[in-house]
């Protein structure tokens, strides 16, 4: 199988606190390595970049011994938080897997807002402009005879039961509700009929999980 090769690279930015853009920083990681922050003088003011070989995984501190992935939510909304109103982080990142695959996105992130852009789509959209048809379609990858492993993002929910000590059930019940995030979970549960289910259909929010760059064809 080809290996994907990748390079991931944002724009300049200003960011609101240096210490805190650094330690987002220190504390993600990438599938090929660390991640390199850049910083220039634009127009009198110092601006702030990053890069990588490979592609952004996301903060490291949330890894455990069960999952080799890190949370890439995480890490926008970490970048988020330092970044002032009217400024933008736009994370490009273009790959290629010999000639059989050539893969162009960026993630534009805003304070409050985030979207996904891809080079694909975009062109295509603008075929189907130029061609004066709506319905255009067409494929820029090429199959071949392998198939990909794809990791997709998935959640479920379980049910059971927590004993709380109160003097009513609606005692118990207030107090449950103010306290849930210091209550031990269930050591004993069942898995919720139906629940299982893709954390998210997008699909480029789903290539975010394959750090390697994997792309469905």
């Amino acid at each position: 199988m080809a290996k994907y090769v990748g390079f991931t690279r944002t724009n300049y930015f200003s960011v609101t606190d240096v210490y805190m853009f650094r330690q987002v920083i220190d504390n993600s990681y990438c599938s090929s390595g660390d991640i390199d922050i850049f910083e220039e003088s634009v127009n009198g003011s110092v601006k702030y970049a990053f890069g990588c070989y490979g592609s952004i995984c996301g903060t490291r501190e949330l890894l455990d011994d069960n999952d080799d992935e890190g949370d890439y939510d995480v890490f926008i909304t970490e970048l988020q938080s330092i970044i002032p109103d009217g400024e933008a982080i736009i994370i490009t990142e273009v790959g290629y897997e010999n000639l059989r695959c050539l893969t162009g996105h960026s993630h534009v992130i805003t304070k409050s807002n985030d979207a996904f852009v891809n080079l694909g789509n975009k062109a295509l959209e603008e075929a189907r402009v130029l061609l004066n048809n709506p319905d255009y379609d067409t494929k820029m990858e090429y199959q071949g005879d392998q198939v990909k492993k794809i990791t997709l993002p998935v959640t479920w929910e379980v049910n059971g039961v927590v004993y709380i000590e109160a003097e009513s059930v609606e005692a118990a019940i207030e107090y449950f509700n103010k306290n849930s995030d210091h209550i031990p979970l269930p050591k004993e549960f069942e898995y919720t009929d139906s629940s299982f289910t893709l954390a998210d259909s997008d699909p480029e929010f789903v290539k975010l999980y394959n750090c390697d760059g994997t792309n469905v064809i």
